[in-house]
């Protein structure tokens, strides 16, 4: 899901990720309604994330990464298998089929739950640093949780 396509996400951005606009933006989420399913607590990822710039990646990516064990015990091989797979939540926004601006926010914990929100802003580039509240629709999900009726929104902070 992390492909370069992504535009930057701050005013005045040209249509290709510029790290050196947008690093001072930082991005707030809201997740809820996720609930207990194969694993618990579930219910532990409803909560309110703070998704700073992420300095490693090579284009315009807000991420934040859960610590080992924040969420499920460790060493249980369904919930938290031991591989190398990253327990992240990150926005961004990418250019589909290049002409349409997509808000996308996902949760992906281990590759055992995974969940993708999106809000599309139609051909119009979108002022990312004016987000406010933005309701993203769920848009897919698997894994461990259900998060059949899980609600997201990004804010600029």
């Amino acid at each position: 899901m992390l492909f370069p396509s992504c535009i930057c996400c701050a005013t005045n951005c040209s249509s290709f990720c510029d790290p050196a606009i947008s690093t001072s933006t930082v991005f707030q989420a809201v997740i809820g309604g996720i609930a207990d399913a194969t694993c618990t607590p579930c219910t532990a990822f409803n909560n309110t994330y703070v998704l700073p710039y992420d300095t490693i990646a090579p284009f315009c990516l807000y991420r934040y990464s859960f610590a080992p064990n924040q969420i499920f015990p460790a060493g249980d091989p369904t919930c938290d298998p031991p591989n190398l797979q990253a327990r992240q939540i990150y926005f961004q926004v990418i250019l589909r089929g290049g002409t349409n601006y997509i808000s996308q926010l996902v949760l992906d914990y281990r590759a055992v739950f995974l969940v993708t929100w999106e809000y599309d802003h139609g051909t119009s580039k979108p002022d990312c640093s004016a987000f406010s509240s933005l309701s993203l629709t769920l848009i897919s999900q698997s894994g461990v949780c259900d998060a059949s009726a899980a609600t997201a929104s990004i804010s600029a902070v």
